[in-house]
C-alpha cells in the first residue's frame, strides 16, 4: 500500500492535467479505494475491502464532467472477497474548479461484480453511488479525496435480494 502511494506521488509530480488542443479538459484519477460493507450479506466474514481506483473524466462544462469509473477491491479474513465496480459517474463542482479547494458532488450508475474465493461463480449487482469530494494540491501535484455511499442490491433468479450497501473512501492523484 505504501508502494502504491509512493508511485502515485512520483507520477503526479511528473505529469499535470491533460488539455486537448480543442480546449476540452480531460482528467485521469488514480487512487486507493477502501470500501466498508454495511452488513455481511454474502458470507465473506470480512466487510473491509481495499484496492485501486481509476476514473477518466471528460469536462462537459467548467463545472460538470462525465467519468468512466472502475475500482477493484479485495478483502481477506476467513474467506477472500473480490469486488469489481465499473460504470459512469457525473461530477458537478459546487464552486470554481480553479479555487484553492474545489468541492464536488458526484452521482454514478455502476455495476458491481463480487466473488468469494472458495465459491464457484459470482454475483452481479446494480450500484448507485453518491459521493462528495474535493481536489487539492500537495507537493505541487494535484490530488483528490472523496467519500461515497453506494446503494447496491444483488439479485439473482428467485432468491431474495441481498443488501450490499457500502461506504467508500478514496484518495489519489489527478493527471
Amino acid at each position: 500500500m505504501r508502494l502504491l502511494l509512493g508511485v502515485m506521488l512520483f507520477i503526479s509530480s511528473q505529469v499535470g492535467a491533460i488539455t486537448l488542443t480543442s480546449g476540452a479538459k480531460r482528467d485521469l484519477r488514480l487512487g486507493l479505494s477502501v470500501g466498508q460493507l454495511i452488513e455481511d450479506k454474502v458470507g465473506a466474514t470480512t466487510r473491509t475491502v481495499v484496492g485501486p481506483l481509476f476514473r477518466y473524466e471528460f469536462a462537459i462544462k467548467p463545472s460538470l464532467s462525465l467519468g468512466i469509473h472502475a475500482a477493484y477491491r479485495y478483502g481477506k479474513n476467513e474467506r477472500s472477497l473480490h469486488q469489481f465496480v465499473y460504470g459512469l459517474v457525473i461530477q458537478h463542482y459546487l464552486n470554481d474548479r480553479e479555487s484553492n479547494l474545489p468541492l464536488y458532488v458526484s452521482y454514478g450508475l455502476l455495476m458491481q461484480v463480487m466473488k468469494l474465493g472458495d465459491v464457484k461463480g459470482g454475483g452481479t449487482a446494480h450500484d448507485t453511488r453518491l459521493a462528495l469530494g474535493f481536489d487539492f494540491t500537495l507537493l505541487e501535484s494535484p490530488h483528490f479525496f472523496e467519500t461515497a455511499y453506494n446503494y447496491s442490491r444483488l439479485h439473482y433468479f428467485n432468491e431474495n435480494q441481498r443488501n450490499l450497501d457500502h461506504w467508500e473512501f478514496a484518495y489519489g492523484v489527478r493527471f
